[in-house]
């Protein structure tokens, strides 16, 4: 439950924050992109693992969501019967013992405890590591590295479908990159209807603005054209959608200023066209 109410106040916040600012929730859903995207991701995760460890991803999934399996009680009863049990061969000896870790299954110690009995791994890991003891094969001081080897292993065997997740998530920055690359080739194809696309973007993509005419701007040297169709001539000039042009010129020639010194370290290796295509550091005219 835990888990689900966090999902909720990232999600819930993330929507919030984005609506909050003006935006549109239904401009976030581009099932395009979603199919895309969710194809490449599931896709990934089927080629990195196999069918058991894609169950288990599955699985633990379903059960993050539910939260632990496994009460307090639970721990309890396991410390009791590992009590019982051990009670039982220190009075009887490690023969007495025998019955129950060589047959596990129709231990009627173990059958007093459901939740132990009935979780075969857990069976498994603890009669593994008694049964060497109790057959004399093994001396009480070597059962616990053999059962840190078994717990590595079960680690090791757990963490697996936690590897593929952590890969399949170091692939969606890329996916979504695809997913752009893939939208960009689409809108391509309506760069002649300037109004689907952006009046700016699609004359520039489509080399209008080729044709139109400009004005080089005197500190950034840019050439700024003076005509686009379906976009105000004033906005086309930075220095016009300034309310205190004075206050435009100062910040050009702060910014042209900060280029200028940043290139003084590449200026020895640069060609002398290139150095003249800097801005220029000192504030212009206009």
């Amino acid at each position: 439950m835990v888990v689900i109410i966090g999902f909720i106040v990232i999600i819930g916040g993330s929507l919030a924050g984005f609506y909050m600012a003006g935006g549109h929730l239904m401009l976030l859903i581009h099932w395009a992109e979603i199919v895309t995207i969710m194809g490449m991701l599931f896709g990934c995760a089927i080629v990195m693992a196999p069918a058991a460890i894609l169950k288990e991803i599955v699985a633990g999934t379903l059960n993050t969501l539910k939260g632990s399996p496994y009460k307090k009680e639970d721990y309890e009863d396991l410390f009791k019967m590992m009590y019982e049990l051990f009670q039982l061969g220190r009075r009887n000896g490690m023969i007495a013992l025998e019955e129950h870790v060589m047959n596990p299954e129709a231990s009627a110690l173990f059958k007093k405890y459901d939740k132990f009995h009935t979780n075969h791994r857990a069976v498994d890991f603890f009669c593994d590591g008694l049964r060497p003891l109790v057959d004399g094969r093994l001396k009480p001081e070597q059962i616990g590295p053999l059962m840190d080897a078994g717990v590595k292993h079960i680690e090791h065997e757990k963490h697996a479908p936690v590897h593929v997740m952590h890969l399949v998530a170091d692939s969606m920055p890329a996916f979504g990159i695809v997913a752009a690359v893939m939208g960009i080739i689409n809108t391509m194809q309506y760069l002649n209807d300037t109004e689907k696309v952006g009046s700016m973007i699609a004359a520039a993509l489509s080399g209008h603005l080729d044709q139109a005419p400009v004005e080089t701007d005197p500190v950034f040297k840019v050439d700024i054209p003076l005509e686009c169709q379906g976009v105000p001539r004033e906005v086309l000039r930075p220095r016009g959608t300034w309310t205190n042009v004075g206050d435009y010129d100062a910040q050009a020639g702060k910014l042209a200023g900060m280029f200028a010194d940043n290139f003084k370290k590449f200026a020895k290796n640069a060609a002398a066209d290139v150095v003249a295509a800097g801005p220029s550091a000192a504030p212009v005219g206009r």
